[in-house]
């Protein structure tokens, strides 16, 4: 997930609160089994003190009844917080974390300029904790809201603007590398790519990758789709029109044959990109392996 260095802020008169989440205040895609990371700043950007704020993260998440898919008991914050959680239906459920200065001392008066920053992590459990199948709408919101009293000791109330995260394909992309040595500088690498998803149907999947040197190559076993291999470039592409959510995994196995070393060549095979597209939200996900190097 790309970091962009944003801020959710509604500012007031007296007090700047923001949110962020993975480094990004826009709406953003996430998928399950991710890690919101989010931080929290309120400001004091008024020319006399404030008093007595309190901030709360309010976050809606799909839910099983009362099971939230949401990893609460997996929340990292290092302040004292306080957790409420509320029901809204049996697809949908509210956490609520809360700041005082009971928690966080410096709530208890900020200065002008002053400002706190809160920083927590919250994993979304993947599909071996939660059946995603009952997830009906696949949207995670989160806001903030803060409460203070102003230099007249009156209450004030500021909150953030909505940040939605639009839940797409758990999919997961991996290479694996067998080497077999034949005697001199030859040697043999059997490739397998593998596609694992459980959560919304895929389409238009691509994987390519480039090799480098003195090769062949065979392909072994294309599975799904169509594998091609452009020998002038020495590019290899699968294809897979789509993946339903029946289909868990895809593979494909192909060898890759180095005939003589070059001294300066260290790679075999770039890092394999994948790209698909989520039926379901629209989303493109954007995925890679780890390149393959020469065997030592």
């Amino acid at each position: 997930m790309g970091v962009a260095q944003l801020t959710s802020s509604l500012i007031g008169n007296d007090v700047a609160v923001n949110l962020a989440i993975n480094g990004s205040a826009a709406d953003l895609n996430s998928r399950p089994g991710d890690t919101l990371n989010m931080t929290i700043r309120v400001k004091n950007q008024s020319s006399k003190p404030i008093s007595n704020a309190s901030v709360k993260l309010i976050l809606v998440a799909p839910a099983d009844r009362k099971v939230s898919l949401l990893n609460w008991a997996e929340l990292v914050d290092k302040n004292e917080h306080t957790i409420v959680g509320e029901q809204i239906d049996n697809n949908t459920r509210r956490g609520i974390i809360s700041w005082n200065s009971a928690e966080i001392p410096a709530l208890a008066k900020l200065k002008p300029n002053d400002e706190i920053t809160i920083d927590i992590q919250l994993p979304i459990k993947d599909a071996k904790k939660f059946d995603l199948d009952l997830i009906k709408s696949p949207v995670i919101t989160a806001a903030v809201e803060a409460k203070f009293k102003d230099a007249a000791k009156t209450s004030q109330s500021i909150s953030t603007r909505l940040i939605n995260l639009t839940l797409s394909s758990d999919l997961a992309f991996n290479g694996d590398d067998a080497i077999l040595k034949s005697g001199g500088d030859e040697e043999t690498h059997t490739i397998n790519w593998i596609i694992n998803n459980t959560f919304h149907a895929l389409k238009n999947i691509t994987v390519t990758a480039m090799a480098f040197g003195d090769i062949s190559y065979q392909l072994l076993d294309k599975g799904a789709g169509e594998m091609i291999y452009d020998e002038t470039q020495k590019k290899i592409t699968w294809t897979i029109e789509e993946m339903p959510t029946e289909t868990d995994v895809l593979s494909s196995s192909f060898s890759i044959t180095l005939h003589s070393v070059n001294p300066t060549q260290n790679l075999l095979l770039t890092k394999a990109h994948l790209t698909a597209e989520d039926s379901v939200t629209g989303r493109i996900i954007d995925l890679a392996a780890e390149e393959i190097s020469l065997g030592q």
